[in-house]
């Protein structure tokens, strides 16, 4: 949608460069005040400030505004004129007077004022209508009569009382406010308000003849019983009583939306005082001078605009061409009133002018300059487009032309939002006949925008472009900007779209076609774009109508100051943007890989650091690989590979840069997770300890795979990265920034998961003496060997079956079962059960000699692949007692379920389970709570004993179908499967014996853990 060129150019002006005016509202004859007083006289439609005299606001002049968001609703405040440095802003504090006549007489009544911005009226609902009371304003002191005059509504009151409205500010509670003392006590108004959720505003606030808010909480008198109250309530300040005497034991609830007013200043918005305000007139005329001009509508040096606006019948050479507002340096020229043109009193060498897009015959640059011919009726001259000449190596006007008819002004009336174009000299003959390229006798006279303008006047035969007075000019008449018709205007961008800005000027740009970034160490560089790198990218926010901010995604700073508050900007050839008056870039969507909000830093989920371990490694220019290891637990370069552990820092660092991306940091451990890498004493290198304070690390892209390791500390100033020194072997820290090599890492993973993920088969269970785990004659949990006791153990007594009971991609777990067997074409698994016996804890037998609990084998049976089991499933008759897992049913499970726990030892595990760790004594299986005490374990797999044979794993199967991929006996295991190019297609742990994967049509790779990739044609 194009934009009015006035409104934007308001807008940019406005912001820091503006310097209210206003004047008093002048006193006229108009709906007289009471007692015969005589009240301001406003111009219906016109804008004005409303000056507030005792608003309690720092500054020279404040004006009442409607403030949007600084309370739960649009409200009115007292703002100082500083504040007023946008348009927007300043649109807030005008006011239009709409002049309400009395119906029976067609005499003034009263006005109403209708704010700029908001379209709202001054005070909401009826009250609305004001009149002048107590005075108006003497011209020739304002300051002294301010006093003496107060705006009071008189619409909606009861006369007969003398009722009448004052603004004031009221405090209007948003949440329930309590108060219950343990004795007779006085209630004051800061204690209802302390610490409560509150809203302050200006309001129109109705007091009787005594002064006192009409309907208010009558604080004198005693509260007896509990209460409650919304509504107004009013003291002279917030220290004095709201209440008299609250009874002790007496709860008085204020209710959300009581409103207070007191006469003391308790805020920082306003004085409780009345608020007493008076009309001004706006001042608004703001001149252009060249840099700003050019720097905010013409950009680019040869981006031309055209003028628009009122049409002519006759030659109008604005409306026809597109003009530059330039500045140029020509030969020394008279600049002072009254002199002649060829005076040497003030002169200058520089002018300010309009030029012509277009050029004439000859190819010569052509300017708009006030003509000596002038249109019959008046003295009124024409207008035309002529060259400039050289005198030498200087720049003069053409011939019989002086260089002042071709200096020209503009300015913006913000009131009237209107550009008008002035010429900045006129010129007169000092006689008759003279010539007007005579210099000793033709004069000028200076010219402001006050004075004469161009404009189109209705002459005799034709309305024709001219410069007139502008006291003959309406505000609606004068010369206006349309909308920006060359390089497509205004730049408009999607809001909260990030973008790659590319250079796109090429004169003399070495950066030519490289893309802005600002750097994680805080300074601005050109380098290539990479949807990884967040440095490279910006955020464009619409802030206001066609103001955009653009900030770094990553460090949140602008790409320029303006642009870090918020600018317009305008567009350029072959579809740039202007940055400024001499660079051009291109805005690139970023692609659709960048929208990930841990865009930049390495993110490990749960699953990735618990299962895997990480190695730290540099590839210099020789394809020589260097590794982070240790030595003594000091961390040195080495050829030899070593992995660590990552662990996350348990505060995430969040919302940073434009974007809010969020970044992780972690700890790096030995595999053991017993030491982290922290700084040595002198924090000049690193070690490896279990009591120094770890260093939060974070990994933060460099390259596509390869990352930069930073101590993640608040203060980025105060950051450190980690490098490698291939010449001394050293591992040390430098200032985050200076590294100008050797900080880019690869991290390597290698599958080091705390539990095992599939441990489903048949296996004898062994402690390191090579003693096996079987059932003894009663049930129990033993180790022994081959041949001993119970009428000799047999080889099939110890080969137990391990079934998964809880798919888990970290800590699955499982069912131990001796004697296990399946039903023919089902999936219900029975046998003898390993079971933790602590509901049996009080029975004899059931404690080992050391007090702590034994495990047994108990019959159970498996249903489906629920994790529930039926305990004592022989019986011919059970009830709740015998069964565990089911809905309704009586808890347990996890006496069944157990994890298998890697060791620092390959081959040696820990058996862990919900109530503690597998442990021996005398043989004899238990359970203990200390891990340092369990028993370590090896698994040996075995052939299914024959009674077991229908439990013996199937072999996994991939079968290719129809847009699909079917995994059979896989459940418990990670497959991923990918495309011939590589991209992964699916990558999911299985939760079924029987899983079908959707997959594309064509040649697929299956990878299975723990067996070798298959590939598979899908149709």
């Amino acid at each position: 949608m194009n934009k009015r060129f006035s409104t934007l150019l308001a807008a940019a002006l406005v912001a820091g460069s503006l310097s209210v005016s206003a004047q008093l509202v002048t006193v006229g004859s108009a709906a007289a005040g009471p007692n015969g007083s005589t009240p301001a006289t406003f111009v219906p439609g016109e804008y004005y400030y409303l000056k507030a005299t005792e608003g309690g606001v720092t500054g020279g002049v404040e004006f009442l505004a409607y403030l949007k968001g600084q309370v739960t609703t649009d409200s009115l405040a007292v703002v100082d004129d500083a504040a007023l440095t946008t348009a927007e802003a300043t649109d807030r504090a005008l006011w239009k007077v709409v002049e309400v006549k009395n119906p029976a007489t067609g005499e003034l009544s009263h006005w109403t004022f209708e704010n700029k911005h908001t379209g709202t009226l001054l005070a909401d609902g009826s009250v609305n209508a004001f009149k002048w009371i107590n005075g108006v304003p003497a011209d020739a002191n304002p300051a002294n009569a301010v006093a003496a005059t107060e705006l009071t509504s008189l619409q909606g009151l009861d006369l007969a009382k003398g009722e009448y409205y004052e603004f004031r500010e009221v405090i209007t509670l948003l949440e329930k406010s309590e108060y219950k003392p343990t004795n007779n006590a006085v209630l004051h108004g800061y204690e209802v308000l302390s610490g409560k959720n509150v809203s302050r505003s200006l309001q129109l606030v109705k007091f009787d003849k005594n002064d006192k808010v009409v309907g208010a909480w009558d604080n004198t008198a005693t509260i007896a019983a509990d209460k409650a109250f919304t509504g107004y309530v009013a003291a002279d300040d917030a220290n004095q009583s709201v209440v008299t005497v609250v009874n002790a034991g007496k709860k008085l609830t204020f209710n959300a939306g009581t409103k207070f007013v007191f006469d003391d200043a308790y805020s920082t918005m306003s004085s409780n005082d009345a608020l007493k305000i008076q009309p001004m007139v706006p001042g608004f005329d703001i001149a252009v001078d060249k840099d700003k001009f050019a720097g905010l509508i013409n950009p680019k040096k040869f981006t031309s605009f055209k003028f628009t606006g009122l049409e002519s019948t006759g030659t109008n050479v604005l409306a026809t061409n597109e003009f530059e507002y330039v500045q140029l340096t020509v030969k020394a020229y008279e600049t002072a009133n009254s002199s002649t043109v060829a005076g040497t009193s003030s002169t200058a060498t520089t002018i300010d002018v309009l030029r012509a897009k277009a050029k004439d015959a000859q190819g010569r640059a052509l300017y708009l300059r006030v003509d000596t011919a002038q249109f019959a009726g008046g003295n009124y001259f024409k207008l035309k487009l002529d060259t400039l000449t050289k005198d030498g190596n200087d720049i003069v006007a053409a011939p019989k032309a002086v260089m002042q008819s071709y200096a020209f002004g503009i300015a913006y009336d913000y009131a009237a939002d209107s550009v008008s174009i002035y010429p900045k000299f006129t010129l007169a003959k000092a006689a008759d006949p003279a010539s007007w390229s005579d210099s000793a006798t033709v004069t000028i006279a200076t010219n402001a925008a006050t004075g004469k303008v161009l404009a189109i006047k209705q002459f005799s035969t034709a309305k024709e472009l001219t410069v007139v007075p502008v006291a003959e000019v309406s505000k609606t008449a004068k010369y206006t900007f349309g909308d920006i018709t060359p390089g497509g205007g205004v730049a408009s961008f999607e809001d909260g779209a990030s973008y790659y800005i590319q250079r796109a000027n090429k004169a003399a740009n070495v950066a030519n076609g490289k893309f802005y970034g600002n750097s994680f160490y805080g300074d601005a560089q050109y380098a290539d774009s990479a949807y990884y790198l967040p440095a490279t990218q910006w955020t464009v926010k619409e802030v206001a109508t066609g103001t955009y901010t653009i900030q770094n995604r990553e460090t949140g700073e602008g790409l320029t100051a303006g642009l870090a508050t918020g600018a317009i900007l305008y567009t350029a050839d072959n579809n740039t943007v202007a940055l400024n008056a001499t660079d051009t870039v291109k805005f690139i969507a970023v692609p659709a890989q960048a929208n990930d909000k841990y865009l930049g830093y390495l993110n490990l989920e749960e699953e990735d650091y618990r299962n895997n371990a990480y190695s730290i490694s540099f590839t210099d220019y020789n394809d020589i690989t260097t590794y982070v290891n240790t030595a003594d637990s000091v961390l040195k370069a080495s050829d030899e590979s070593v992995y660590f552990k990552l662990s996350p820092v348990p505060a995430i660092e969040k919302g940073f840069g434009a974007d809010t991306l969020v970044r992780s940091a972690y700890y790096i451990s030995d595999r053991e997770g017993k030491k982290f890498i922290a700084y040595n004493d002198a924090k000049t290198g690193y070690k490896l300890s279990e009591t120094a304070e770890p260093v939060k690390f974070l990994f933060r892209n460099v390259g596509a795979n390869t990352y930069s390791l930073i101590d993640s500390v608040a203060a980025l100033a105060d950051s450190k990265e980690l490098i490698i020194d291939i010449k001394s072997g050293a591992v040390r820290p430098v200032k985050v920034g200076s590294a100008v090599a050797n900080n880019a890492f690869d991290i390597l993973v290698e599958p080091a998961p705390e539990y095992v993920l599939n441990a489903k088969g048949h296996y004898n269970i062994e402690n390191l003496r090579g003693d096996m785990l079987a059932a003894d004659a009663e049930g129990f949990g033993m180790f022994r060997k081959e041949g001993e006791l119970k009428a000799a153990y047999e080889k099939a007594d110890f080969a137990l079956f391990i079934d998964t009971a809880k798919i888990h991609a970290i800590e699955p777990s499982y069912f131990i079962l001796s004697g296990a067997k399946a039903e023919e074409g089902t999936s219900v698994l029975e046998g003898n059960f390993l079971r933790v016996m602590s509901d049996s804890i009080d029975v004899e037998g059931y404690k080992a000699a050391n007090g702590l609990i034994r495990l047994a084998f108990v019959p159970a049976k498996r249903f489906a692949t629920s994790d529930s089991l039926l305990v004592n499933y022989q019986n011919e008759e059970f009830t709740k007692e015998d069964s565990v897992g089911y809905k309704g049913k009586q808890p347990g499970i996890d006496q069944f379920q157990f994890k298998i726990q890697y060791t620092n030892t390959d081959g040696e595990y820990i058996v862990e389970n919900a109530a503690g760790y597998l442990a021996t004594y005398n043989d004899v299986l238990c359970l203990t709570s200390a891990k340092t005490g369990s028993q370590l374990i090896k698994l040996t797999s075995v052939e299914a004993p024959t009674a077991n044979e229908g439990v013996e794993i199937s072999e996994i199967a991939v079968i290719a179908g129809e847009g699909q991929v079917t995994i059979a006996n896989a459940a418990g295991k990670k497959v991923v499967i990918s495309n011939i190019l590589g991209q992964t297609v699916a990558n999911t742990v299985l939760t079924s014996d029987n899983a079908v994967i959707a997959a594309p049509a064509g040649v697929v790779v299956v990878a299975v853990e723990g067996e070798e990739a298959v590939k598979a044609i899908v149709k």
